[in-house]
């Protein structure tokens, strides 16, 4: 579900903050010092470092969510919990660091309530609004210390905080489906290690999130290697390589389609 979170903010920053995904990237990583040596074109990336209810927000009375004559459902109200980001942009030019990191800030600073094209359905149906907000100094320890805990040296970062309902009742409807790396070390012990192919977890959806059941889904240059959809939409594919990953998909009585995924990456998902 956080997957489904990040790709809405991911969407809001291309969409609304005018940024092309061409030149840049919106990733979700911990920017440990080696993870930042290893970027090759200019990067905003939301570091996730802190997760905790908000309790003023918490309801225990329960809530009728169905009735029927006499006969009525009730359950607990969702949960609000606050998700907390460290913010950065990260360029090898200063000047393009910064005028992408303002154009992100602005962009955070005009949508205190996430818009609804850009909330996942599950969190919809909750209906409670993704409330946002850019933190202040006191919220949270110091970015410096941030910082310091990851062997970095400090950069320019926003504070940021989503409030999300989590609904206890669907929270752990569908199993979680991982993205795996091998990696073989030679008999000699050098330190020299390879990567070995990914075994990876997506989901067809159409263009209104539904998930999709029955799709089959194969790679382009094995047939052999593919798999169905279940009713949640979920497929999963093994011995993929890293790179890009091109896809066929396809709908029962309609030709495929072409898809291009990037491998390894935190979110593997086909619209049709």
């Amino acid at each position: 579900m956080l997957m489904d979170i990040h790709e809405g903010l991911r969407r809001l920053i291309f969409e609304r903050g005018q940024i092309d995904p061409r030149y840049v990237d919106v990733e979700f990583e911990t920017p440990s010092r080696e993870w930042l040596g290893g970027l090759n074109r200019p990067t905003v990336n939301f570091f996730l470092f802190d997760l905790q209810e908000n309790t003023a927000l918490r309801q225990s009375n329960l809530e009728v969510v169905r009735g029927e004559g006499s006969h009525s459902v009730r359950r607990l109200p969702p949960r609000r919990f606050e998700l907390h980001y460290q913010v950065t942009a990260i360029s090898e030019e200063t000047r393009d660091q910064h005028e992408i990191l303002w154009r992100v800030m602005v962009t955070l600073l005009r949508h205190h309530q996430i818009p609804e094209d850009y909330v996942p359905a599950w969190a919809r149906c909750a209906g409670l609004p993704l409330l946002a907000r850019v933190g202040q100094p006191e919220d949270h320890p110091r970015l410096r210390e941030l910082w310091t805990g990851l062997g970095s040296a400090p950069r320019p970062a926003l504070l940021y905080a989503l409030t999300v309902p989590v609904d206890l009742e669907t929270a752990l409807e569908a199993p979680v489906v991982l993205t795996r790396t091998t990696r073989y070390a030679p008999l000699s012990g050098e330190p020299a290690w390879s990567e070995a192919p990914y075994r990876i977890g997506g989901r067809v959806l159409d263009r209104q999130g539904t998930p999709l059941e029955g799709v089959m889904v194969w790679r382009e240059d094995s047939a052999l290697d593919g798999a169905v959809t279940d009713r949640e939409g979920r497929f999963v594919l093994a011995g993929v390589p890293p790179g890009q990953l091109r896809l066929r998909v396809a709908r029962s009585g309609e030709g495929p389609r072409r898809f291009v995924l990037e491998v390894p990456s935190d979110r593997y998902e086909v619209v049709l």
